[in-house]
């Protein structure tokens, strides 16, 4: 079954590591994972050069490239942005659930923001971290295991990174159900 996973987390929650493991495992199972995260669009010779002016930009070439994936027919195509409301993460899901994807939900259970702004690597300020958790806890709060979405998994803050990897493998078993690490 081809999966499309929504990565929904604070930056510095870990979902670039997670969807480093789950290319890894995928890799030993003879899977292809193609992953897009708009970020890594602001990438100029090696480092991270935010512009705001070109967000909107690369966040529609960010989805281009992920429908792309899809008409490839790629096994697991992952949108690792923040997707911290449905509006981030809505296009991206409409798109996967078109192409006959399962859609997996990963959401990313907020921590303390000391730890977020120590794992961050984009450097991203504080007061802009206060504002995902906040909208992320809220859009969780509302909507639960968003509609469309045929299972999910709940990354613990307590636990991380220790459950990355029992995550990223519950991921690539399609018999599994939903599960909180």
């Amino acid at each position: 079954m081809r999966q499309a996973v929504i990565s929904r987390g604070v930056s510095g929650s870990g979902k670039s590591t997670f969807n480093r493991k789950v290319t890894e495992l995928a890799a030993g199972q003879g899977l292809k994972v193609a992953v897009h995260c708009t970020d890594d669009l602001f990438m100029v010779n090696g480092r991270y050069n935010f512009n705001p002016v070109m967000l909107g930009r690369n966040h529609a070439m960010n989805l281009e490239n992920f429908i792309d994936s899809l008409g490839q027919g790629i096994d697991i195509v992952v949108c690792d942005n923040t997707n911290t409301s449905k509006f981030e993460w809505s296009r991206y899901a409409k798109a996967a659930q078109d192409a006959g994807y399962a859609l997996v939900d990963v959401y990313f259970e907020p921590g303390d923001i000391d730890d977020h702004d120590k794992r961050n690597t984009h450097r991203v300020p504080r007061e802009i971290l206060e504002k995902q958790k906040q909208k992320l806890i809220s859009s969780r709060n509302a909507c639960g295991l968003p509609e469309g979405f045929t299972r999910a998994i709940v990354v613990k803050k307590d636990f991380f990174p220790d459950n990355v990897r029992e995550a990223a493998e519950w991921l690539l078993d399609e018999e599994a159900p939903n599960r909180a690490t």
